[in-house]
């Protein structure tokens, strides 16, 4: 499907980190009281990181969502940073107790911790860096070993999924839930590489007061650790490792899509893009 740029700009307003956040947590809420949103559908749910002493801290990690760097400051802010060696493979099961934390599973209702830290990002983004790294990157093995969305059968060098099979196979997993991909719900257990982010954390049960945008690390990252009360100055050293930036625009990318396939994909993120406050028109402009 060929994305046409629009004709005409306006200038964009200045970015405030602190009034984002607080805008998308309060529209998150309002979703909330409606359906399909106010009854959770029954899904296989993440696990948040917690604090073990007290209730000030639930984080909802979201893979390709700056994940990675959240790790590395949850580590340095407990003074234990040096404990790990490659926080790009630390997982769920690691040993968290290190760093005060503890893992809980995301059932129920946990609006008791003090502050409620989720991070996101705009959905078909998040799609083609997970096709970079579980696809392109290392031969493909995650999706070869993983049988993940599909199986593969070729062998290295060759490609394992073109970007086109990969969002085929996602979209096959995802109908064997429900035929109408724009069911929330639907795609509730796929990898959570590309689980859609709603159904990853409980937003409406958890209703976070710090939701972060992935396209705005540096400001929302920056203002969370201000009312976290952590270091802001390991910002700096961080959000350099979140891939913010690609090489190629989201229209390369989605172009290779026909329009049937693009109409699948997004309505079954279409949820996130609710939700989370992205839109998937204007997302795909060069």
């Amino acid at each position: 499907m060929l994305i046409m740029k629009s004709v005409g700009s306006t200038k964009t307003p200045k970015y405030n980190a602190t009034q984002a956040m607080l805008e998308r947590s309060r529209a998150v809420q309002r979703f909330c009281y409606e359906r399909p949103y106010n009854k959770p559908p029954r899904v296989s749910y993440g696990k948040s990181l917690v604090s073990m002493k007290g209730e000030r801290l639930l984080y909802c990690p979201i893979p390709k969502a700056g994940w990675s760097t959240w790790k590395r400051l949850l580590y340095r802010d407990a003074g234990v940073e040096h404990l790990v060696k490659d926080f790009a493979h630390l997982g769920y099961e690691s040993e968290w107790h290190k760093a005060g934390l503890k893992l809980i599973n995301n059932k129920g209702v946990t609006t008791n911790f003090q502050h409620r830290v989720v991070f996101v990002r705009n959905p078909y983004e998040r799609l083609v860096s997970a096709y970079s790294d579980k696809v392109l990157k290392n031969q493909g093995n995650y999706v070869r070993v993983m049988k993940t969305p599909c199986r593969v059968t070729n062998q290295p060098p060759a490609l394992a999924l073109t970007f086109q099979q990969f969002v085929q196979c996602i979209v096959q997993n995802a109908k064997r839930h429900s035929k109408d991909l724009s069911v929330f719900g639907t795609g509730g257990f796929l990898d959570f590489h590309w689980k859609p982010q709603t159904l990853g954390c409980q937003f409406c049960q958890s209703n976070f007061n710090i939701i972060g945008h992935l396209e705005h690390m540096d400001e929302d990252l920056t203002e969370a650790l201000k009312v976290l009360h952590m270091n802001t100055t390991l910002v700096k050293d961080n959000v350099s490792s979140t891939n913010k930036t690609k090489d190629l625009p989201l229209s390369y990318w989605y172009n290779q899509l026909d329009t049937g396939l693009l109409s699948e994909i997004t309505q079954l993120y279409s949820h996130d893009f609710k939700l989370l406050g992205y839109d998937p028109v204007t997302s795909l402009l060069p």
